[in-house]
């Protein structure tokens, strides 16, 4: 639901993929950090994706890197290649 929208409004007021991306991130890890860059010059084939999550807290690092690869499978099904990085926020 949230993807179709987010699409939608993708092309109909030219929101980037890395805005796409960042969203889905935000809303379906509760991500309290996302940094999604083009690494590609501008054609979106890949991207640097930093992402810090509560929920990958207990989580091994390719367990967290599964969790993004699910929310972004569409995505990731167009890209080239992606270097991810993940994190637990750092309590204060």
């Amino acid at each position: 639901m949230l993807r179709a929208a987010l699409r939608s409004r993708l092309f109909s007021t030219e929101v980037s993929k890395q805005n796409l991306m960042k969203s889905l991130l935000t809303e379906k890890l509760q991500a309290t950090k996302v940094n999604v860059i083009d690494m590609s010059g501008g054609c979106g084939s890949m991207f640097q994706i930093d992402v810090e999550s509560p929920m990958f807290e207990g989580q091994t690092m390719v367990k967290q890197h599964r969790m993004v690869n699910e929310v972004l499978k569409a995505e990731i099904k167009e890209m080239h290649g992606l270097t991810l990085r993940t994190a637990v926020p750092k309590k204060n």
